[in-house]
């Protein structure tokens, strides 16, 4: 009994440890209003303009900042979007402080950094897969107007992914010309496989 009780305690304890300390931000706390705001800013059909998203101490934008734009780069390249829309935010306040989106969830291929580790099969344990055999809640092929089919084993959905308008779905999330290119896989939602513990190092 005592001995089931200390592997119990032990147990809580390494969960408790898990977790990291609360941080107070590295900079210095201001009463400044300009300073201490925060926006998360988002403009789908372009970039948000600089002297706006420089007028917050913090800014954060979200990956579907200038989707309109990065949608249509082959392949899609909205990982470097965010970092241009950093910069240009930066040169117009070099005080405000700029934050860009990351997931640690969901494996978005429109973003260069994902899709270099899921075109690479050395790194294929690091996203969940499709079950062995169908049926399947969705798809894990799409077609595009070019007649062209992409396939992938991992598992992925459409949610907020950028498509070709078609007849049925002629307004997207992100409106791709004729093809969307993510790269080798599909454009979707893909999520990581946290199981694997070489993801951790």
């Amino acid at each position: 009994m005592h001995s089931a009780v200390l592997v119990m305690v032990f147990l809580v304890l390494g969960v408790v440890e898990a977790f990291l300390p609360y941080q107070n931000p590295p900079w210095v706390s201001t009463y400044s209003m300009k300073l201490s705001t925060m926006a998360m800013a988002i403009n789908s059909s372009g970039f948000t303009n600089a002297s706006f998203s420089s007028s917050f101490g913090i800014v954060s934008f979200d990956w579907s900042n200038a989707k309109a734009q990065w949608v249509m780069a082959s392949p899609m390249n909205d990982e470097e979007a965010m970092l241009n829309q950093a910069i240009l935010t930066k040169q117009a306040n070099p005080l405000t402080r700029v934050f860009v989106y990351r997931n640690l969830v969901k494996a978005l291929p429109w973003m260069s950094s994902v899709r270099s580790i899921l075109d690479d099969p050395n790194y294929a344990g690091f996203f969940l897969k499709f079950k062995p055999k169908g049926p399947y809640a969705v798809s894990p092929c799409t077609t595009d107007l070019l007649n062209q089919t992409k396939c992938s084993a991992f598992y992925h959905d459409q949610e907020q992914t950028p498509e070709v308008p078609t007849p049925s779905n002629p307004n997207p999330d992100g409106a791709c010309n004729k093809t969307c290119d993510c790269g080798m896989q599909p454009c979707g939602e893909y999520l990581f496989d946290h199981r694997n513990g070489t993801m951790l190092g």
